[in-house]
């Protein structure tokens, strides 16, 4: 990174001390994002050298900014779910006939998760079973080849003879 360029970064800081290393993240940053929109921005040769920086270094903050706002949304998630499973386990030490320790209600409550856990894997298999029932067809051509007629249109002759060729020939076609 240009000294010029550190600076400014400094002093943009307002105040707060950015070492060498952070000064390297960001720089590393910026250019890996000037990589990334030369592979994807149509109009990146057109762009002047500080133009280029400028957008690849807005980017690059847009991506920090959605970063730590992804990160405060998940600690608040993690906030509500603690709060919730205390909750839970208060209410279930109030309503035990028994007297049931705080550790006790912890596990009672990880057993409940997962038992709701297994159920959703239940569900999820019973659907799955069920789509793989509904591809099968009743000429018995069997899943695959079924599958294969539904995704690739393999009716299609001049249809499949081009998908074949895309996959084995490295689409020279």
């Amino acid at each position: 990174m240009k000294p010029k360029c550190a600076s400014a970064i400094r002093t943009a800081a307002a105040g707060r001390e950015i070492s060498d290393a952070k000064l390297q993240l960001i720089d590393d940053a910026v250019n890996q994002k000037m990589r990334e929109l030369a592979r994807t921005d149509p109009n990146w040769q057109t762009l002047s050298m500080q133009q280029r920086v400028i957008a690849a270094s807005d980017a690059a903050m847009k991506e920090v900014s959605a970063e730590a706002a992804r990160t405060e949304y998940m600690g608040t998630l993690q906030i509500l779910s603690t709060h919730a499973t205390n909750g839970r386990i208060d209410a279930m030490q109030k309503l035990s006939a028994l007297e049931v320790t705080r550790s006790q209600a912890q596990i009672r409550d990880m057993q409940n998760v997962q038992n709701q856990i297994d159920a959703i894997h239940k569900e999820a298999i019973i659907g799955l079973g069920d789509m793989l029932d509904a591809a099968e067809s009743k000429d018995s051509t069997g899943l695959l080849r079924n599958l294969g007629i539904r995704l690739f249109a393999m009716d299609n002759p001049m249809m499949t003879a081009d998908i074949v060729r895309e996959i084995f020939k490295n689409a020279d076609g």
